[in-house]
C-alpha cells in the first residue's frame, strides 16, 4: 500500500504579545478561512487522511481540526501532541517513521521553520520544494512499497502543493 503524507503549516494566528506565551497563540478569523480553504482543496484532490496529527499548540491543532471538518472527518479524530510544538525536523521525521503501517494517508500539522524543513528530508528536490506559508500543504508520496519506517531513507515525490490565494482571504 502506497503511503501518502500531507504536511501542513498552521493557519494565520494571533500576533506575538496578544497572549502571554507563543504556545497559546490561536487562529484568527483569516486563519480559520485558510484552514477551510486547504481542507476544501485536499477534498477536491481526493485526499482523506486515516491519521490526523498536529502540534498541540492551539493554532496548529485547530488548523487541522478545521481541515478534518472540510474533509468530512470527525474533528475529534485530530490528535494533538505537545512534543510537536518545539520538535526539530529530525523529531518530526521520527514521528512519521512511527506511524502505524495500516495508515495509508496521514496529515501532520506544525510550525515553521521545522515543518517546512521536513519537506526536503522526504521529497526529491526538483527545485520546486516550497517553504510553507500559513495553512499551505504539501502532499508527498513515499516510494512504492515503502513503509512509514522508511520515510526519508529514499526520497518520495511531491504530488501536490496547496497554497493560499495571493491576496488575503478576508
Amino acid at each position: 500500500m502506497k503511503k501518502t503524507l500531507i504536511i501542513i503549516r498552521h493557519g494565520k494566528a494571533e500576533s506575538f504579545g496578544i497572549v502571554a506565551e507563543d504556545y497559546a497563540r490561536t487562529l484568527v478569523p483569516d486563519g480559520v478561512k485558510e484552514a477551510k480553504y486547504t481542507g476544501t482543496a485536499l477534498r477536491k484532490a481526493g485526499l482523506v487522511p486515516d491519521l490526523y496529527l498536529a502540534s498541540a499548540a492551539p493554532r496548529a491543532f485547530y488548523t487541522l481540526r478545521f481541515i478534518a471538518l472540510e474533509l468530512g472527518a470527525d474533528p475529534e479524530s485530530v490528535i494533538g501532541d505537545k512534543e510537536l510544538y518545539s520538535a526539530r525536523k529530525e523529531t518530526l521525521l521520527q514521528t512519521i517513521r512511527n506511524f502505524p503501517e495500516e495508515v495509508a494517508c496521514a496529515a501532520l500539522c506544525g510550525h515553521n521553520p521545522e515543518i517546512s524543513d521536513l519537506i526536503p528530508l522526504l521529497a526529491e528536490d526538483t527545485g520546486r520544494l516550497p517553504f510553507l506559508n500559513t495553512a499551505d500543504a504539501v502532499v508527498i508520496e513515499l516510494p512504492e512499497n515503502a513503509a512509514w519506517q522508511d520515510a526519508g531513507a529514499e526520497n518520495g515525490i511531491m504530488k501536490h502543493f496547496f497554497s493560499q490565494p495571493k491576496r488575503r482571504i478576508s
